[in-house]
């Protein structure tokens, strides 16, 4: 039980969490070469590495059935919502499928190698870093997608007033 007074989007999320695995390996090395977990109503089926010498890094593969990710988020002021019908009351909301992830983590930068999920009718793909220099935390990311249905995500893109930045958009 988390003693906590973050609430999540949907009261019912992190109500059912599980998570069996094999490990094996020495004072170097672990390896899990089968992690199966539950995360409320998402299967995940995961492996990886952990090396802690000579030079620490891991490894990750991940597969996820489906994921709506608003179910994870705080609260808004506004309310709780429904989250976990697909709807928040009455928007779109950022639901994945068909989740498939590989990364890697060194001392410098977190990689970010494949990861791909059906979304908003069609399939986005995504590579990218994050560097862990803590003066600067460079960014690198190269994001496509294909078949993205636009009027959802355009009303989901819509709930986030506050959300800034800029992109480079290339059209094939």
């Amino acid at each position: 039980e988390m003693d906590s007074d973050l609430r999540w989007n949907d009261p019912t999320a992190l109500t059912n969490v599980a998570v069996n695995l094999r490990y094996s390996g020495t004072t170097r090395t672990l390896n899990f070469p089968a992690i199966n977990a539950t995360l409320d109503d998402t299967r995940i089926e995961a492996s990886g590495t952990l090396v802690t010498a000579p030079q620490p890094r891991f490894d990750l593969n991940l597969t996820a059935d489906q994921l709506n990710v608003e179910r994870y988020l705080p609260a808004s002021e506004a309310g709780e919502s429904a989250a976990a019908t697909g709807t928040s009351a009455g928007r779109e909301t950022l639901q994945l499928e068909a989740i498939q992830m590989k990364g890697q983590g060194r001392e410098e930068s977190l990689v970010l190698s494949h990861f791909t999920a059906n979304t908003f009718g069609g399939r986005i793909n995504a590579s990218g870093q994050i560097g862990l220099d803590q003066a600067q935390m460079p960014i690198e990311f190269d994001l496509s997608a294909g078949a993205i249905q636009l009027q959802p995500l355009m009303l989901w893109l819509a709930d986030f007033s506050d959300l800034g930045g800029s992109a480079d958009l290339q059209f094939r």
